[in-house]
């Protein structure tokens, strides 16, 4: 997870890519069992009269969703390669089924707003005021505080978790979060020490 230009938190790879990266899987195999020779032509090459290379008989997934036959009917016979563009839908819609929990995830890193909004230096700036300095107290407990939000960040935000199929790495956005709060904590220290 990272965070986009608007300070939210977002994927890095986006689960719909995810998702076509595995239909195109899907497809490459099939193209692979294409592209295979048939065994008998290589074990008894005697038995065969031409050198043409012959592969193994396939089936290739239709473009679009074969039509359903009428049964009635008994001279017009099914569509042999319906069964994979089937088996192809059926895997799409299980794995579109399990990018949604990904969404709610995300949704749960809507109680750090406030931490992604929080800028360091500008924090700082308001503390450093030449004309009204803050005073060394204020200031320690700011610095208290800021530790025990780090440490916070640090036991709520794991560095994985297992959300559907997919494993979400969440070790950037709390480290940059943790860092926030930690620059601040220390920048104070500085104010006190000037």
């Amino acid at each position: 997870m990272t965070l986009d230009e608007d300070n939210h938190p977002s994927y890095s790879d986006s689960p719909a890519d995810v998702v076509d990266m595995i239909l195109k899987n899907f497809d490459q195999g099939l193209q692979a069992l294409q592209e295979v020779n048939q065994l008998e032509q290589k074990l008894l090459p005697a038995l065969f009269k031409s050198n043409a290379k012959s592969y193994l008989k396939v089936p290739v997934k239709p473009n679009g969703m074969p039509e359903e036959i009428d049964r009635s009917n008994k001279q017009l016979l099914p569509d042999p390669n319906a069964w994979i563009w089937h088996a192809y839908a059926k895997l799409r819609n299980k794995i579109s089924d399990c990018v949604e929990p990904l969404d709610k995830y995300l949704a749960t890193f809507d109680k750090y707003k406030a931490e992604y909004a929080l800028d360091p230096v500008e924090y700082i700036k308001k503390m450093d005021d030449e004309e009204n300095p803050a005073e060394a107290e204020a200031l320690k407990k700011d610095v208290i505080f800021h530790r025990k939000e780090a440490d916070r960040l640090n036991d709520e935000i794991p560095d994985s978790i297992v959300v559907s199929m997919f494993s979400v790495n969440c070790d950037s956005i709390r480290k940059m979060l943790v860092e926030k709060h930690t620059q601040i904590a220390e920048a104070e220290i500085n104010l006190i020490a000037k």
